[in-house]
């Protein structure tokens, strides 16, 4: 793989010395089954030294995407201070894009936590009450929750709590949906998981958005 990607012997000899061999390899074919460029897949296989040099990896561990965004910053100075350095820009982008592509498709990029958001309790409840109590399909309740989660999404990023919903919003959501990213087909399938997942919050919190039409 290598020799077909370098062509100077002291480059090829320097990517067999360094750590983590077949482990890199395995990624760069990786990308070259998905049509990743011969010069593209040369300039990967230079920074994964880097990457390797900065992360201190001698053998494959588990790394947080704050660790790599240390080590992106630490190599982007190195080079504006390097004269011999060609460019630095997008430097550190770089540096950060290949490390967690690497680290992710090694199985060793450490995903920072998803944040449980007020809704989160709310959707795992609705998600349960369709499988359980009204035995939608495993495909139709993951639908449901998902556009019950993008309008939850939405909401929440203008106000605190759902008890503040109104009928208003829910129009609101479908329309710009509609007129942005969904054809109509998805904004009905979204109304109906919507009237679903209120029908529910109703019943279980009181939670009624046709009866808070006012603003």
């Amino acid at each position: 793989m290598l020799e077909t990607l370098l062509e100077r012997r002291f480059s090829l000899n320097r990517q067999k010395n360094a750590p983590l061999l077949p482990e890199r390899v395995a990624f760069l074919e990786h990308l070259q089954k998905q049509g990743t460029s011969r010069a593209a897949l040369s300039g990967v296989s230079w920074q994964l030294l880097h990457v390797i040099d900065l992360l201190k990896l001698e053998t494959l561990r588990d790394v947080s995407v704050d660790e790599i965004r240390e080590a992106a910053r630490r190599w982007g100075e190195q080079q504006r201070s390097n004269p011999r350095a060609r460019t630095y820009v997008r430097t550190e982008s770089y540096f950060g894009y290949v490390a967690k592509k690497w680290l992710h498709f090694a199985g060793k990029l450490k995903s920072p936590p998803t944040p449980r958001t007020w809704f989160t309790d709310h959707l795992e409840d609705f998600a349960r009450w369709m499988t359980e109590e009204r035995g939608l399909s495993p495909l139709s309740v993951r639908s449901h929750r998902w556009k019950a989660s993008r309008f939850l999404t939405w909401f929440s990023e203008r106000h605190p709590c759902l008890e503040s919903v109104r009928l208003q919003d829910v129009d609101e959501f479908l329309i710009l949906q509609g007129s942005t990213r969904w054809n109509r087909t998805s904004v009905t399938v979204a109304a109906q998981a919507l009237r679903a997942f209120f029908r529910h919050a109703e019943r279980r919190d009181g939670v009624d958005p046709a009866s808070q039409k006012g603003s």
